[in-house]
């Protein structure tokens, strides 16, 4: 949103448009997601498809669509593809998933606690490995620094689904074990947004990275780095 009125004077009216067009990007996320689910529900509960062995497969098929094809939905309308697919999975998790076969339940979870592991593991791992596959068609000058690769690895841990689901497991969860996960859980998110967030901007400086920097600097920067470039090839 904010980058929405980038350049534009600050008025009474431009913040009004701004909140606006807030609402209505999280309203239209939000229905489409909503509709994926109910779709979802009314195939499953009156599509008989838990009632045959064979269709299993296309259950936890399905299963997985219709997130995805509101996440595809939203975002090719140019709203919130994360929005619509985190209504999405709400409400298919209180209304579809009762209408799934056993086969297809535990099937459906054992396949989305794989992906969970794998998209963990992958967004604390995916930094440097991704940064070395760009590199390799990049020229030297547009290559990632090493030092940027640190500070995009740091700056990248996030909280905010974690809270959400450790919120949910002090219900779901016997005893006080839901209460363990939520207290890990908040002892985690304020570690990493609070130390890591705040201590990021010391870390640029220790690894030596300009930031608050304007293009017209950036350009001064690159210009005089050729002058020397040229400077130092005539001397040689």
């Amino acid at each position: 949103t904010l980058m929405s009125f980038v350049g534009t004077t600050i008025t009474g009216q431009g913040i009004l448009n701004a909140i606006l067009y807030f609402v209505g990007i999280f309203v239209g996320s939000l229905f489409i997601g909503v509709f994926a689910a109910l779709a979802s529900a009314l195939l499953f509960k009156y599509g008989s498809l838990h009632q045959e062995e064979e269709l299993t497969t296309l259950e936890v098929c399905l299963v997985v669509l219709f997130p995805y094809a509101s996440y595809m939905l939203a975002d090719g309308l140019n709203l919130s593809g994360i929005v619509a697919i985190l209504f999405a999975g709400i409400g298919m998790r209180y209304y579809t998933a009762p209408n799934l076969s056993l086969a297809a339940t535990q099937l459906t979870t054992s396949f989305f606690q794989m992906l969970a592991k794998l998209s963990e593991t992958f967004v604390i791992a995916n930094i440097y490995p991704c940064s070395w596959l760009i590199n390799l068609r990049r020229p030297i000058s547009k290559k990632i620094p090493t030092r940027f690769q640190h500070a995009l690895w740091f700056s990248g841990l996030r909280g905010a689904m974690a809270f959400a689901l450790a919120s949910q497991s002090v219900v779901d969860l016997p005893k006080d074990y839901g209460r363990i996960y939520l207290t890990s859980t908040l002892f985690t998110i304020f570690f990493t947004v609070l130390f890591i967030g705040g201590s990021t901007a010391q870390v640029l400086k220790y690894l030596e990275i300009e930031f608050h920097v304007s293009k017209d600097d950036v350009a001064n920067q690159v210009s005089n780095k050729n002058e020397v470039c040229e400077l130092k090839t005539i001397i040689h």
